[in-house]
C-alpha cells in the first residue's frame, strides 16, 4: 500500500536503521516526522544525537529504511573548523561562495545560464550576507576574509549565517551554541525566534531548548517525542519516571508479600509433615507390636505398685 505523508511534513524518517562498519547498530527501525514545529533533540552523550541530525540533513545515509525530504535542508555542523578551512574564505565556510560568485559574474556581465540556476531566488544575497554579519557582531568581516583569521566563536556564527541564508525549508543545527559567548547565544536565540521555516536543534543549551515547541529524546531504546519546550519535557519525563518507580515499588512489595506467603506455606507444610511422621512411627506398627507395648507398660505399672507396697510395709 502506498505510504501517505501529511501535507505539513518537511522530512519523514521511515524505519531507519544505522550500523557502523564495525557492525555496531546505533539506530534500529526509527520513525520520525518533522514539520514546522521547532524541535529540540536531546539525550545522553554518545547516544547518537549528532548522527540523527546528519541523517535528517542527508549528510549520511541510513543502513536501511528511507527518508523523504520535501524541502531543502540546511545543516550547521557542531565543529565548524578543521584543517580544510585554513585556506577558505568566509563565503566558503558559510557555503555561499557559489551563489555569491554567480552574482558577481552577473554584475560584471559575464554570467552564463548555469549561474541563474545557482542564484535561484537569492538575488539580494550579497546584501543579506552583509546585514547578517553586522547583526551577528561580525561587521569587521567581508565575504573574502580568510577563515584562519577568525576565532572559534566567529567561525560558528559564520557557519550559522550560511545555514540561515541557504534558502532552506528546514534548518538542522548541531550544538550551535558550543562556541558562542553570551552575546553570540543571545544573537542566535533572537535570530531563530524570527525564523519561519522548520527547525531542528541538537543542544544541551536549556535557554535555546526553551524556545522549542517539541522535544525528541534519543535513548538506547529509540526515540521518545514530547510536546512543549524543554521545561515541559522535563516535567513529563519526571512524571513518567515517578510512575515507573511507583510501579517498580509496587511490584517489589508484591514480590516480598508473595515470598512471605510462600515461606509461611512452606513452614506449615513442614510442621504437618513432622506431625505426620511422628504419627506414622506408631500408626504403622503391627497389632502384636502394639500389644507388646501395652504389656511392657503394664509391667512398668505393676513394678511401680510393688515398690509402693514394700515402701508402705517398711514404713509400718
Amino acid at each position: 500500500m502506498a505510504r501517505v505523508t501529511p501535507a505539513a511534513t518537511l522530512v519523514a524518517l521511515h524505519r531507519i536503521s544505522f550500523r557502523f562498519d564495525s557492525g555496531v547498530t546505533l539506530f534500529d527501525s526509527l520513525d520520525l516526522v518533522l514539520d514546522r514545529v521547532p524541535t529540540g533533540i536531546v539525550g545522553r552523550n554518545g547516544v547518537g544525537k549528532s548522527m540523527l541530525a546528519q541523517l535528517i540533513a542527508g549528510r549520511i545515509e541510513p543502513t536501511s529504511g528511507s527518508i523523504d525530504r520535501h524541502v531543502r535542508v540546511a545543516f550547521a555542523a557542531q565543529q565548524p573548523l578543521d584543517a580544510s578551512h585554513d585556506k577558505q574564505t568566509v563565503a566558503q565556510v558559510a557555503g555561499l561562495d557559489a551563489p555569491l560568485a554567480a552574482l558577481a559574474r552577473l554584475a560584471n556581465g559575464v554570467a552564463d545560464t548555469g549561474d541563474f540556476d545557482v542564484i535561484g531566488e537569492r538575488w539580494d544575497l550579497t546584501a543579506r550576507l552583509r546585514t547578517a554579519l553586522d547583526a551577528a557582531g561580525l561587521d569587521h568581516l567581508e565575504s573574502d576574509t580568510l577563515a584562519q583569521t577568525l576565532s572559534g566563536g566567529e567561525l560558528a556564527r559564520v557557519t550559522l549565517i550560511g545555514a540561515l541564508l541557504a534558502d532552506a525549508g528546514l534548518l538542522v543545527l548541531d550544538e550551535p551554541t558550543n562556541h558562542l559567548d553570551a552575546a553570540g547565544r543571545a544573537w542566535l536565540r533572537g535570530t531563530l525566534a524570527g525564523w519561519r521555516g522548520g527547525l531542528v536543534v541538537v543542544s544541551h543549551d536549556r535557554a535555546l531548548l526553551a524556545q522549542m515547541q517539541r522535544i525528541v529524546e534519543v535513548t538506547p531504546r529509540g526515540l521518545r517525542t514530547y510536546g512543549g519546550n524543554y521545561a515541559s519535557y522535563r516535567t513529563q519525563r519526571d512524571a513518567e519516571h515517578e510512575a515507573a518507580k511507583s510501579v517498580l515499588s509496587h511490584a517489589r512489595t508484591e514480590r516480598e508479600r508473595a515470598a512471605r506467603r510462600l515461606q509461611r506455606e512452606h513452614d506449615t507444610i513442614q510442621r504437618h509433615a513432622a506431625g505426620t511422621l511422628r504419627y506414622a512411627k506408631t500408626a504403622n506398627l503391627s497389632s502384636m507390636a502394639k500389644e507388646g507395648n501395652k504389656g511392657r507398660c503394664a509391667q512398668c505399672d505393676g513394678a511401680g505398685e510393688g515398690r509402693a507396697t514394700r515402701a508402705q510395709g517398711g514404713a509400718r
